[in-house]
């Protein structure tokens, strides 16, 4: 299966059915309303029926996500709250989360977003690293559109691929800067995660920016060609064995690594697809998302709190 991964207008009719799978499988919406707009693009239900059971997907079945997993705005562990950040192409949407007992700055992590901009599931990962004992902050990269949440949804793919390189770049740095100028912030003390385009997006970030101290991609595929990495921050990458597209640039960066005689935690899981992560999602693996989740936050841990 081509899975849809540049993220621009889809023209073919099979581009658009791709892109409507990988909404399905990053959670944009259920099964039903999948086979209904495939429905709409292939012209009828059995050739929509046809292409869905040919992906695979058909028989895939997410695993139950464990109690506790998510962690509401109103928690009363955390202080959670949309605000907005100055950049240079206007101001930035975002989600900022706490840890309610608040008495030294933290280290803080800035959540990048798959491409569909800053929706729920994104403000709930914002909130889990708030739990963990962290500062979060999640941006919209489609800020300078108007935002995710003024943009239709069958439309925020759409959106994210009018962003450009440059300006996703200067969106993540200048917050970077907020964290910077916060004093509940500890200085030199920001890691960076993100998943899908976001994943792509953070090695970006990690490879341009001197303000990342840690950086954790999740399924992304990174920009090639990968550049001199004498100054790589700590890295953890994650993946699963099962998404062939998205790792095909892995290699490369492994390479880079090795000719910087740098070193990187590397994690692939046997059996998980693109997405494992997203909870709200049908690849969503609870044993490959929570094993994760326990490395992520003990690779932060390590690298941003140590002496």
């Amino acid at each position: 299966m081509h899975m849809w991964e540049d993220f621009k207008n889809p023209k073919t009719k099979r581009d658009k059915m791709d892109s409507l799978l990988h909404l399905y499988i990053d959670g944009a919406f259920d099964r039903r309303e999948l086979l209904n707009r495939l429905g709409k693009v292939a012209g009828s239900a059995a050739i929509a029926t046809t292409f869905f059971e040919q992906s695979g997907w058909a028989q895939a079945v997410p695993s139950a996500c464990p109690d506790g997993v998510r962690v509401p705005v109103d928690a009363p562990d955390i202080v959670a709250e949309d605000i907005q950040i100055s950049g240079k192409g206007g101001n930035i949407f975002a989600h900022l989360a706490k840890p309610r007992e608040l008495t030294e700055a933290l280290p803080a992590i800035l959540n990048i977003h798959e491409n569909r901009g800053l929706v729920e599931h994104h403000k709930d990962m914002t909130r889990r690293f708030a739990r963990a004992g962290f500062i979060g902050l999640s941006i919209d990269l489609l800020s300078r559109q108007g935002g995710a949440h003024t943009i239709p949804e069958a439309q925020l793919t759409a959106a994210y691929g009018r962003t450009t390189v440059d300006q996703r770049l200067e969106d993540m740095q200048s917050a970077l800067d907020y964290l910077k100028s916060e004093g509940f912030v500890r200085p030199g003390r920001i890691g960076t995660t993100g998943f899908c385009a976001g994943g792509a997006n953070v090695y970006m970030l990690a490879f341009n920016s001197k303000d990342v101290a840690a950086a954790a991609p999740f399924y992304g595929a990174p920009a090639l060609p990968i550049p001199d990495l004498t100054n790589m921050p700590a890295l953890c990458i994650f993946m699963g064995d099962n998404d062939p597209g998205t790792n095909n640039n892995v290699p490369a960066v492994l390479a880079a690594i090795n000719a910087a005689r740098k070193s990187a935690d590397i994690h692939m899981w046997t059996g998980a697809r693109h997405a494992f992560m997203n909870d709200t999602g049908a690849a969503y693996n609870a044993e490959a998302a929570c094993l994760s989740w326990d490395i992520l936050i003990r690779f932060f841990r390590r690298e941003l709190f140590k002496p």
